[in-house]
């Protein structure tokens, strides 16, 4: 089945397979790439989002796979080691690798892809569990393109989400390319529930790229939590039986 971006698949004893993907192109450092910037950069960038996406779900990654449509030296080799350190920034250093890079053909853009298989159990994913009152918060400042790279320290981090994870959450999205308010549109229909907007801020709107902000999901009571430990935050709207 299909939830959010992750596909699961169910296996016996209620252990569940996710796999999470994402891709990149354009953004690196050959001649036409649209973005300049290191390529260790680009690869940290995919890795982070493939991991946030199951992490948010309480999902533990197994076995990363990437796909590289540069050559080896030095485009997948600086890319590689730079997962492995994204890895490990999130405490998985030692997760198997897989992949495959391209060595026949000349390249002048970056582009490459990973996909995660990670494995967690029915009774402890993070899912389907919007309730009907609970509020939508938009939390950490969605960022894109040259933002991500000027600010790529700031972004929220691995500790960060655990932290999240830690409080009365009924539901954690990393948000992506189409804002916040997409993605809690796409909460709401995941639960059956309906979505009120009670926000009119244009950051709800505003493309997140690599997992640099989350959608929140919980009680009313979850926003005064979440501004003990954090600055940005915004609330988007409740859910509605």
């Amino acid at each position: 089945m299909q939830y959010r971006d992750l596909t699961l698949l169910e296996g016996g004893s209620g252990q569940v397979w996710l796999v999470a993907c994402d891709s990149v192109a354009s953004i690196g450092e050959k001649v036409h790439d649209h973005l300049a910037v290191p390529v260790e950069m680009t690869a940290q960038s995919m890795v982070r989002v493939a991991l946030m996406e199951v992490l948010s779900l309480r999902a533990q990654p197994q076995v990363l796979v990437y796909l590289s449509n540069n050559e080896w030296e030095p485009t997948t080799r600086q890319a590689l080691a730079a997962m492995r350190k994204e890895l490990a920034k999130a405490g998985y250093q030692d997760l198997a690798i897989n992949g495959s890079c391209e060595d026949n053909m000349v390249t002048t853009m970056t582009a490459m892809g990973v996909t995660l298989l990670a494995r967690g159990h029915q009774e402890t994913l993070l899912k389907n569990q919007v309730k009907p009152g609970d509020g939508a918060f938009l939390v950490g400042q969605p960022l894109l393109g040259q933002e991500v790279a000027d600010g790529w320290e700031t972004l929220p981090s691995y500790q960060d989400l655990a932290l999240i994870l830690s409080l009365s959450v009924h539901e954690v999205v990393p948000i992506g390319s189409k804002g916040a308010y997409q993605e809690a549109l796409q909460v709401g229909q995941a639960n059956g529930l309906d979505f009120r907007l009670t926000s009119r801020s244009k950051v709800i709107d505003q493309s997140a790229g690599p997992a640099t902000a989350f959608l929140v999901v919980g009680p009313a009571c979850l926003q005064a939590a979440l501004n003990q430990h954090f600055d940005d935050i915004w609330k988007v709207g409740d859910y509605l039986s």
